[in-house]
């Protein structure tokens, strides 16, 4: 059963599950399912649809609005955290960010030394001052910290290129198809697949890029990847890629396609590389 308190100066609770309001507009609930922790900060619970199919226990912080992740009131939960042994009694940590709250599972991450951290789609701006600022002397106390980014975004970019310099690695996920980071992994089915490699400590390039290889028998991801290399200015490039989708997977539209953009090039005297032998 679980405790819903509302008093907001409630303290982390230990050994039981927990549910309550810090502030308006920050809600804490803690669900005890397995001995890995998962510490999620979302905007609007972003994550809820994956993770409550999951093993792990749950601390789950949500928020209307990321900035109140820096109040005096969090800063004060994530204090009296420390000062409690509820993080202690988990094999491992893993803290959560989305959008916007990205600098808050970095800062916080320090409350377990050798925690992970996973940060999906940052956003936003790093604090540079205050105990739980995302510093690098402040991160090397993590295990592993990993950014999956849309480098088609600006901010997206910018922010995984900040958080990179600072010891995360950075893993770019290429021709999304919405424009949403989340709904796109969601869609390919690798959401729940890039959280359970880092809740097991096992996220890296490889399993990442593993995850994402359900996106080449994606229709719409084929179509967004294709669509996007209609440019002019890339006309040889369309052509491989059509013949790729074509022969691999067995798509006879895709290779009805390359056939046709093959006869405009030759009429404009532009030749497609054969395939290697």
């Amino acid at each position: 059963m679980t405790d819903t308190i509302e008093d907001e100066t409630s303290e982390p609770v230990g050994g039981r599950d927990f549910s309550y309001d810090l502030m308006p507009g920050v809600s804490i609930a803690l669900e005890r399912r397995g001995p890995e922790l998962l510490v999620c900060f979302g905007v609007n619970d972003a994550l809820a649809h994956v993770t409550d199919d999951m093993e792990c226990s749950l601390l789950r912080i949500d928020t209307d609005d990321a900035e109140k992740l820096h109040s005096d009131q969090m800063v004060g939960y994530f204090d009296a955290l420390l000062d409690s042994t509820l993080l202690d009694e988990f094999d491992s940590v893993l803290f959560v960010g989305v959008g916007a709250t990205a600098a808050a599972a970095l800062g916080y991450s320090i409350c377990a030394p050798m925690a992970r951290v996973l940060v999906l789609g940052p956003r936003g701006a790093l604090p540079q001052t205050g105990r739980y600022a995302p510093s690098a002397a402040n991160l090397a106390v993590a295990e592993q910290i990993h950014v999956v980014f849309d480098p088609r975004d600006a901010e997206q970019r910018l922010m995984a290129q900040k958080i990179a310099a600072r010891g995360a690695k950075a893993l770019p996920m290429r021709f999304g198809m919405s424009g949403d980071l989340i709904e796109d992994l969601d869609e390919l089915g690798a959401l729940e697949s890039v959280l359970g490699d880092a809740v097991d400590g096992e996220l890296g390039a490889r399993a990442y890029f593993q995850a994402l290889r359900t996106r080449r028998r994606n229709n719409l991801y084929l179509r967004t990847l294709t669509g996007r290399l209609t440019n002019p200015d890339r006309p040889v490039l369309r052509a491989l890629v059509l013949r790729h989708i074509g022969e691999k997977l067995g798509r006879r539209r895709y290779m009805a396609q390359y056939e046709r953009v093959v006869e405009e090039l030759a009429a404009k005297g532009i030749r497609v590389p054969s395939p290697a032998s």
